[in-house]
């Protein structure tokens, strides 16, 4: 039967991942990639990709809706992940770059941009997301993409203006992580943290603009005027003072820019 929609090619999409030093799992449909985590994984990273997810996940018990062949849905599993301290805040931020970065590679015309702590911004509207989670010792990376138009009413990716599709968005992000993997575990983590921290706050949606982010006992609007990679925010409220917010006292989705 002919594709005749945005169809991966499974057999070069292994080879691809393969030379990257990735194993690869594909799903037509399953309720969730990131539930879909093998007991016995060995030592070998995984990609785990799915068409459509029945029960997406996004943060904090939230839904991500997608129809198939329409959304990115992939989850990244890391079994020998190592940064010395690192947090799921760090990692989270980590892979925001990462795909912020590798988007950018494909998608020249349009900006692209991370809103703090890790949704991917495009021309202003929300285009990806991304969970972490810890399964003992093996790192769960869910990444969701809407890459075409669909009845959710989404910002999506991938109009006729442009040339690739979802199997050059996959494999642009897997090499990108590979390389920033490769990097921090070279054995000068500190430095390079610091060059990733200055690169995030670069690409980021909200540094040094007036914000409004709902907290979970109040409502702060100020100008943010610093991002810490793996963690808080400083935001300026004026008249000298300055509130240091961290991910944990932050409402999910509230931060909207404001005039």
């Amino acid at each position: 039967m002919v594709c005749k929609v945005d169809c991966y090619d499974k057999i070069r999409l292994e080879d691809s991942l393969k030379e990257i030093g990735y194993n690869f799992t594909y799903l037509e449909s399953t309720k969730s990639t990131m539930d879909f985590f093998p007991k016995k994984n060995g030592k070998v990273p995984l990609l785990i990709l799915a068409d459509h997810q029945t029960h997406g996940k996004g943060r904090y018990s939230n839904v991500w809706n997608d129809e198939k062949r329409k959304s990115v849905l992939m989850t990244i599993v890391e079994t020998n992940f190592i940064i010395n301290n690192a947090s799921v805040g760090l990692i989270s931020h980590l892979v925001a770059l990462t795909v912020c970065l590798a988007l950018k590679e494909i998608v020249t015309f349009q900006e692209i941009k991370i809103k703090w702590p890790n949704d991917i911004m495009l021309d202003g509207k929300k285009i990806a997301g991304i969970l972490i989670e810890q399964k003992g010792e093996n790192i769960l990376i869910g990444i969701g993409i809407n890459a075409y138009k669909d009845s959710f009413e989404n910002a999506f990716l991938i109009n006729k203006e442009n040339k690739f599709g979802r199997q050059s968005i996959v494999i642009s992000i897997i090499k990108r992580w590979s390389e920033l993997k490769k990097e921090i575990e070279s054995g000068q983590s500190k430095n390079k943290l610091n060059y990733y921290a200055e690169l995030w706050k670069n690409n980021s949606f909200i540094l040094n603009k007036r914000v409004a982010m709902s907290l979970k006992d109040c409502v702060v609007i100020g100008t943010v005027k610093e991002i810490f990679l793996g963690g808080d925010v400083l935001v300026d409220l004026g008249d000298g003072i300055s509130k240091l917010i961290s991910e944990n006292d932050y409402v999910p989705g509230s931060c909207v820019v404001v005039k």
